[in-house]
């Protein structure tokens, strides 16, 4: 998907949620669309009745559905999503997309697949911090959208509904590493739709990254290869930055002429990487 151009400002992804179960044709379908309001922590948005209550950490069943009722109808409708070939032994994994909503915050669509057919429950905490940022919940597509940049592990708990240790739900759990922000730019920044030669990007990585692997693999620009340079060697006191080369003439066969705020993605070593927007100016 190509980026909006920058003079008609960002696109902001909204999504709709069915606040009756009878709204949805399968709860298997059931997507939870979670918010944190830039005033506090988190909120969230679950199926079930207007009035239902905010959970607790605790992990009480939420969305106005009686806990009994709602395992009833998990067990029945959410079977084990496990494809063939599923790596054996995995009971969870969780896979993703982030992309900047705006600048300063990303919507990431997180996605569970389920090998183990007895978990028919779920929780997320997205930020890594310890703390659930949704109740337990039959939906395994949540969307969540971060207001700050930084480095995150986000965090899935699958539930068969029954087995707790010292009162608390427990079992398997699935991880996915996120890396947000940094600044990027471009060099240049600005250029004529004639005009050929490389395009390079410098991306500062977010504070608390220190990547395992030595280059970063499979970066793109909206599908254009970014290939990795070399990283310089950087003082203790200054920020660490990565390079990458790009095809000018591909990218301007991609967008044409216009005013752009766009991004890099990529993987390092085991974190996914979504850098902040950067305008650029195709003529």
């Amino acid at each position: 998907m190509l980026p909006a151009r920058a003079r008609m400002g960002p696109a902001i992804v909204c999504t709709g949620l069915s606040k009756s179960f009878g709204k949805v044709e399968t709860l298997r379908d059931l997507t939870l669309t979670v918010s944190p309001r830039r005033d506090a922590k988190h909120q969230v948005l679950t199926a079930g009745r207007k009035d239902s209550s905010e959970p607790s950490h605790h992990g009480a069943l939420g969305g106005g559905m009686h806990p009994l009722l709602l395992l009833v109808v998990a067990a029945v409708l959410i079977p084990s999503t496990a494809p063939p070939g599923s790596l054996a032994g995995e009971p969870l994994a969780v896979d993703g997309a982030c992309s900047p909503s705006d600048p300063g915050s990303w919507t990431c669509s997180f996605t569970a697949s389920v090998f183990d057919s007895t978990l028919v429950l779920f929780r997320w905490d997205f930020e890594g911090d310890g703390q659930w940022d949704t109740p337990w919940t039959i939906g395994t597509s949540p969307i969540y959208t971060f207001y700050d940049g930084g480095v995150f592990r986000v965090t899935l708990l699958g539930w068969d509904g029954f087995s707790t240790a010292n009162g608390e739900p427990i079992g398997p759990r699935a991880h996915k590493n996120l890396v947000l922000g940094g600044e990027l730019m471009f060099t240049p920044s600005k250029w004529n739709r004639t005009a050929t030669g490389p395009l390079y990007a410098t991306w500062e990585l977010p504070s608390g990254f220190s990547p395992s692997a030595p280059r970063p693999r499979n970066a793109t620009f909206y599908g254009v290869p970014a290939m990795p340079l070399p990283r310089p060697r950087n003082l203790a006191s200054e920020p660490v930055v990565q390079g990458f080369r790009l095809d000018r003439a591909a990218v301007t066969r991609l967008f044409g002429s216009g005013d752009y705020s766009v991004y890099l993605r990529g993987y390092w070593g085991s974190y996914e990487f979504v850098t902040s927007l950067a305008n650029i100016t195709i003529l």
